[in-house]
């Protein structure tokens, strides 16, 4: 039997492939500006506006516990690299990258989450 996430990705193959791809080049383009320490205002408003967008519409708001936590480890996990001097700055701050993509799309699956919980359900 599908998942709930699985199920809607097959049926909607427009949209959910447009969000797939914004997540996948979010995920590079946020990878590799960390990577290369490129902190430009616009880049990273664009990002953030990409992340939310992403969290909201394409990753299913039930998953928010189980994504949240993965980001965390990601966190810690990059927090542990940068104590490694022999890993060098280009990896640690891929990850960092990484890690400044995802915050938005768990704070927006979050913001979902309690959406659908609490309030669509006034209306």
């Amino acid at each position: 039997m599908a998942t709930r996430r699985a199920s809607r990705k097959a049926g909607s193959s427009g949209l959910g492939t447009l969000w797939n791809w914004v997540y996948v080049l979010g995920m590079v383009v946020a990878g590799v500006a960390g990577g290369l320490g490129l902190t430009h205002l616009v880049l990273t408003l664009v990002l953030v506006l990409a992340a939310v967008l992403v969290g909201w519409f394409y990753f299913d708001s039930d998953d928010v516990g189980q994504f949240g936590l993965r980001v965390l480890v990601l966190f810690f996990a990059k927090e542990g690299l940068s104590m490694v001097p022999a890993v060098g700055g280009f990896i640690t701050g891929f990850f960092g990258g990484w890690i400044m993509f995802l915050f938005p799309v768990v704070l927006a699956m979050v913001l979902h989450f309690f959406w659908n919980r609490r309030i669509a359900p006034l209306f």
